[in-house]
């Protein structure tokens, strides 16, 4: 895992529950592996980030693979909105997307003693799809 820039923490930020008829979103810290990228949108991580989206972060003024988590933390801030899109993804996977900063696709992982959920990729797209199911909270102090 990496760590989030300005905390030193592996938390950058903390999905809320969100239980309805139709779905069940669980609570869960959100995490950035250091992932692999295993070709065109086939990926997870920091590693799948910087390869397909390099251009986008360059542009963002981030120019290196150590900036990844820096790029992370200009779309995860508290308060950026979640959404769920439904039955469409092959697994539990919700998108943080921040109109001035881009969207992170966010995959649930469950573990024995709590949810994690894994940062997939980030990019500069904002066109949020799905409904919203609530907004990034702070994480947890230590």
């Amino acid at each position: 895992m990496l760590f989030h820039p300005e905390t030193g923490q592996t938390c950058f930020g903390v999905i809320p529950e969100k239980n309805t008829k139709r779905f069940v979103i669980p609570a869960g810290d959100i995490r950035l592996p250091v992932g692999k990228h295993r070709g065109p949108h086939r990926g997870y991580g920091a590693k799948h980030i910087w390869v397909e989206h390099k251009k986008e972060m360059m542009q963002a003024g981030f120019g290196t693979w150590e900036e990844v988590p820096n790029y992370v933390t200009t779309i995860l801030k508290v308060g950026t909105p979640i959404f769920y899109e439904g039955g469409s993804f092959k697994h539990s996977r919700v998108m943080a997307v921040r109109s001035s900063a881009g969207t992170c696709i966010l995959e649930l992982k469950e573990q024995r003693d709590k949810n994690i959920w894994s940062i997939v990729t980030a990019f500069s797209g904002t066109k949020p799809h799905g409904v919203k199911v609530g907004n990034i909270q702070k994480c947890a102090t230590p």
